[in-house]
């Protein structure tokens, strides 16, 4: 590999680390002013409309999102950046229509009947107008990110995919806060809605300042057909993710109070902090991933994989060890004294997050080698059995119930995929604890190549 290429992709993988770091920081600060802004019943129907809104960017995304930044790639790889930014405006153009006719399908009738008769909450139903114009703006945010993302400027891609947006948020409810006013999460999400403008308005003006002044028809399909079918088996998991990470939280909301709920959230942000490491390993090493995979270099691979799993797990395993002994205390300090409840939800949450980055990236191995039918069904079958244990317990437990069954989802769900990748890939993604034989070997990789992710890359 050349050396402007290995500097491209070392830039790439410091922006992913260092983007995702900030945005971590500026949502969790985000959810801790949420806390001491809104009521636990208040922040309970955030949540709940958060989690609305997301299902929604999902649904109008139609997989169009991982399809731009593959399309856009290739047509660059063939010196076709005019294709490659007709491409992108069609695939905007398809976004916009598509978030504006399921947003208002949603807000038209299913909104006010989840937020009425799941939820039974007025509150929600009367922000479900505002739910709407969020949906849009989401949407067309994640969209152009990615198109970034796929013209290889992973800078921009990071600014605008919520580093910028995110960080708007927080210094304007920072300022609410130390004005110490009390407003209505209507007001709240009015400053949300106004971040994303901005972040969109500015996005899209740097995008359209860098296209060609000629833009020719791109030569790939790209109706909303062609789009979802090509895209049919990821957008199918995307849907079943949704469901594992945010359906015990719906069905709590649907039986238990919304201070439960709120609790229940708050967990579940927390939960973020211990798998953010590896969420930005796999933003920066999936193409490695794939790399090394479609050249058969299987023991490379193995080795990349573990090495992951083993330098992410090793602080996920400290950080856990602290959560029985002060799991109360980080909750009273985060959120406040009444999220202090939910300590024995925590630990087992955490417990659950902690087997998934252990578990190293089973599922990016099984994607980049066209297995998505099996991780489809593994899934699907983990959502099932969550969503059936949370059913059975929220009854009894409320927001512990709704902790168990979340933690046997998120258990399973790992853990066979990482057995899926072992026994028929053959490939092992899982911790490993370093031997010295293997600590000198890394030392000695580091002092020849400096590790990063462009190392494989130039090694391959």
């Amino acid at each position: 590999m050349n050396l402007s290429v290995r500097k491209e992709v070392t830039q790439n993988w410091i922006w992913v680390i260092l983007g995702k770091a900030i945005t971590l920081c500026t949502g969790f600060a985000t959810n801790v002013i949420l806390a001491r802004l809104l009521s636990p019943q208040d922040l309970g129907v955030y949540f709940l409309l958060f989690s609305f809104v997301n299902l929604g960017v999902l649904i109008s995304l139609l997989g169009m999102e991982r399809t731009v930044v593959r399309m856009v790639s290739q047509l660059l790889a063939l010196d076709q950046r005019a294709r490659a930014y007709a491409l992108i405006k069609r695939v905007l153009l398809l976004g916009a229509s598509a978030s504006v006719i399921i947003a208002l399908l949603l807000g038209c009738g299913p909104g006010q009947l989840v937020a009425e008769k799941l939820f039974k909450s007025s509150l929600m139903s009367s922000l479900i107008g505002l739910a709407v114009l969020w949906i849009m703006l989401f949407t067309i945010q994640r969209l152009i990110a990615e198109s970034f993302r796929g013209l290889h400027n992973v800078k921009l891609a990071t600014i605008f995919n919520g580093l910028f947006g995110n960080g708007l948020i927080a210094l304007a409810l920072a300022l609410l806060l130390f004005l110490k006013t009390s407003p209505s999460i209507s007001d709240i999400i009015t400053i949300v809605i106004v971040s994303y403008c901005v972040n969109v308005a500015l996005s899209l003006r740097t995008l359209l300042r860098s296209s060609p002044s000629t833009s020719p028809a791109p030569d790939y399909p790209a109706s909303i057909r062609s789009i979802v079918l090509e895209t049919r088996y990821l957008y199918a998991l995307s849907i079943m993710i949704f469901v594992l990470d945010s359906g015990h939280l719906w069905l709590l909301g649907s039986i238990s109070d919304k201070e439960s709920v709120a609790i229940l959230g708050a967990i579940d942000r927390l939960m973020i902090l211990i798998t953010t490491g590896l969420f930005a390993m796999r933003l920066s090493i999936s193409p490695v991933i794939s790399h090394l995979y479609t050249l058969n270099k299987h023991k490379e691979l193995e080795a990349l994989l573990r090495n992951v799993a083993t330098i992410i797990g090793i602080p996920t395993l400290l950080a856990f060890a602290v959560v029985p002994f002060a799991g109360e205390q980080i909750l009273s300090l985060s959120f406040g004294a009444v999220y202090a409840k939910g300590y024995y939800a925590l630990i087992v949450l955490a417990a659950a997050n902690v087997i998934n980055v252990l578990t190293g990236l089973p599922g990016v191995l099984m994607i980049m080698a066209s297995r998505e039918k099996a991780l489809l069904f593994i899934t699907i079958l983990s959502g099932v059995l969550a969503l059936a244990v949370s059913l059975l317990l929220i009854p009894t437990l409320e927001f512990f119930g709704a902790a168990i069954g979340s933690a046997v989802g998120i258990t399973l769900q790992n853990l066979a995929t990482a057995y899926y990748c072992y026994k028929v890939l053959q490939i092992k993604t899982y911790f490993a604890w370093p031997d010295k034989e293997a600590v000198s070997e890394l030392i000695q990789s580091y002092q020849r190549r400096r590790w990063s992710p462009s190392s494989f890359l130039k090694e391959s």
